[in-house]
Parts: structure tokens; C-alpha cells; sequence
């Protein structure tokens, strides 16, 4: 069951395939807003529940989302002031294996 209020929306992506995407992309009032981009371990909306409020925390409400139906699990922070390795850190810490993808 997921709860209602995170703001998290679905956009469907194939029969049984679903693309997690926020309610807003970044703050593009910001100068130094930058796009972050990780390969990782998380594979359930469940599990994005979880992580939730630490990104929120990280990168604000709206600056990110994970892409599940990817085989490299993306997660997509556009946000300012984001230390690349704060987000590895956090989903390390929470059991999930993460790392930065290159240009």
C-alpha cells in the first residue's frame, strides 16, 4: 500500500511496467543547480518509500526520482548544493548499493 502523502506519481510505461517520476524537477531559478545521476540497487516502489524522506532531506521534495524500469535502477537528483557522494552514502547506509554514472 503506498502512502498518500509522499508526493510521488506514476506514469505507466508498459503493462506491468511503471516509471516513478516527481511532481516538480528542480529549482530552475537556481544558478548552480546541477543533474546527478546514480546506478543502483533500489527495484520497488516500497523501497523508494523508505528512501523518501532522506531524499527529501538531501535534495528537497520534487528534485529527484528513480527510474525502476531501467536495468541500472536510475536515480535523478537535479538539485543545488548536492555533494555527489551524500546520495551514495545515504542509500549505502540504508542497505542499497549505489554509484555515480559518468557522462
Amino acid at each position: 500500500m503506498l502512502n498518500r502523502d509522499i508526493p510521488i506519481c506514476f506514469q505507466e510505461v508498459g503493462s506491468d511496467q511503471f516509471l516513478i517520476v516527481s511532481t516538480q524537477i528542480g529549482n530552475k531559478s537556481h544558478p548552480r543547480t546541477e543533474v546527478l545521476v546514480y546506478c543502483t540497487s533500489v527495484t520497488s516502489v516500497q523501497e523508494v518509500q523508505i528512501l523518501t524522506p532522506w531524499l527529501n532531506h538531501i535534495a528537497g521534495s520534487g528534485s529527484w526520482n528513480f527510474a525502476l524500469e531501467d536495468c541500472d535502477r536510475i536515480l535523478r537528483i537535479t538539485a543545488a548544493d548536492v555533494h555527489p557522494r551524500r546520495a551514495i552514502q545515504l542509500l549505502q547506509q540504508h542497505g542499497f548499493e549505489c554509484r555515480e554514472l559518468e557522462d
